[in-house]
């Protein structure tokens, strides 16, 4: 019995160790798994079990201390038997796009830069992981050379085990994610558009695949470059012109109202507001 209190309590300090960091580390190695496995195998249906859990651990949507309402925990159960009996390629790229979606949003409010570090080996790993071997995938006569199967197998995990080791800092990693929803949902959408694109030129072309990403990567720089302003406007200047006039129409209405006694000096005074609300250079007697 005693044996048994002290390795619960070994489990439990073991676990409280562990940072947002580490689960994420987790859930990523337990992703790359089953990904590199059939997905139809036991194997890999444990290991998308285990990288729901860790998953769930590491979230920035929950806090562990909230309380879920019954709709969520059947959002919750529903995303986990989904993920893990549909066994579909596509279903694992749109996940992927959630996950890079997730992680990508919580950068703006990371000032720590080891949590910044951590953000960005997870998104390499999973943009990398989603171009490289999910996205192939979804051509049934798509070919994969051994040199490609070796690089994905063992030269991606080093991202997502890199994750694990990454010194972030005692109070930053206590503090809980904060996730930009709008710059989340622009993410997932410009990966849903990058992902779709790839896959219709290369169903139209019947081409190489990594033509037509590179095809799909340029539409989508294009289309940005076209959609944004050409010459973008400080807001700032835009401000700068009207606070400086109406502080000098203040100005200039105080002195004529304060020299209201005198015509001649009231006049000058009445100039040299002209003067300076037109931008003259102003000449003193």
């Amino acid at each position: 019995m005693a044996m048994e209190i002290n390795s619960g309590s070994v489990v439990a300090r073991a676990t409280a160790a562990l940072r947002q960091q580490h689960w994420l580390s987790l859930a990523l190695l337990a992703l790359h798994g089953a990904l590199i496995l059939d997905l139809a195998n036991p194997l890999a249906q444990a290991l998308m079990l285990s990288h729901f859990g860790f998953f769930l651990l590491w979230q920035p949507l929950w806090r562990g201390e909230q309380k879920l309402i019954p709709g969520q925990v059947l959002l919750i159960i529903g995303a986990a038997v989904l993920l893990i009996a549909a066994s579909s390629w596509w279903l694992m790229a749109l996940w992927i796009a959630v996950l890079f979606s997730l992680i990508g949003g919580n950068v703006p409010g990371i000032k720590n830069l080891g949590q910044r570090i951590v953000s960005l080996l997870a998104a390499v790993y999973l943009l990398s992981i989603l171009l490289t071997w999910v996205v192939p995938h979804l051509f049934p006569d798509q070919q994969f050379p051994q040199a490609l199967v070796a690089v994905v197998r063992y030269g991606l995990a080093i991202p997502a085990a890199a994750i694990f080791f990454v010194r972030t800092g005692k109070q930053q990693a206590a503090s809980p994610y904060s996730v930009d929803l709008f710059y989340s949902l622009l993410l997932f959408l410009m990966v849903v558009v990058l992902v779709l694109g790839a896959f219709v030129i290369r169903e139209v072309s019947h081409g190489n695949y990594v033509i037509a990403l590179a095809q799909a990567l340029i539409v989508i720089a294009v289309g940005y470059l076209v959609s944004s302003p050409a010459l973008p406007v400080d807001s700032r200047d835009s401000q700068r012109i009207p606070e400086s006039h109406g502080s000098s129409d203040i100005s200039c209405a105080a002195t004529i109202t304060n020299l209201s006694g005198s015509r001649s000096r009231s006049a000058s005074a009445a100039r040299l507001c002209i003067q300076r609300s037109k931008g003259m250079p102003m000449l003193r007697k």
